[in-house]
């Protein structure tokens, strides 16, 4: 999918594949194995794998956006301080106010520009998504509902997948 959306991404990618075959002994041996084997696995090496990534994603958008916006209010802050400074020693030589100031607004177009936010909370959706997911997945008892189930979990990384793609 994503080369069909990306093709340059395909010359990035043949860097790192081998002279192996795409589905390898494991995988065959997986897709023979039993239904419980194959709904146990998928839960633990796909869905549960995918969501600790999307969740800890989102907590460091989180972190990011959380941080940046300490620096930009530290920023204001330390030119307020330098506003009643100069305001007080009406001598001084060098007027800081202008460059904090600056900084500040550097600071925030930066978090405006870079948006951690959107990001957060759109890993944070899917990881809850897939958790929903892992919950439904304990009580698959037939083919057909892991089917639904695999089809259902893969859309939702590939929505996901295709509005991350939008962003670039």
């Amino acid at each position: 999918m994503i080369l069909r959306l990306r093709p340059s991404a395909a010359s990035q990618i043949a860097l790192f594949l081998k002279e192996a075959p795409q589905v390898t002994p494991h995988m065959k041996e997986v897709r023979n194995a039993n239904l419980d084997y194959r709904r146990n696995y998928y839960i633990q090496k796909r869905i549960s794998d995918q969501r600790k990534w999307y969740s800890t994603k989102a907590a460091w958008n989180r972190r990011r956006e959380a941080l940046w916006f300490a620096v930009a209010w530290l920023l204001e802050l330390l030119a307020a301080i330098a506003a009643i400074t100069v305001v007080i020693l009406q001598n001084s030589l060098i007027d800081p106010v202008g460059i904090i100031s600056a900084a500040g607004a550097g600071v925030l177009f930066w978090l405006n520009a870079r948006s951690y936010k959107e990001p957060a909370e759109s890993y944070g959706v899917v990881a809850n998504e897939l958790e929903l997911q892992r919950n439904y997945a304990i009580n698959v008892d037939t083919e057909q509902k892991l089917s639904r189930l695999v089809l259902d979990t893969e859309g939702i990384m590939n929505r996901e997948q295709k509005i991350w793609l939008a962003r670039l």
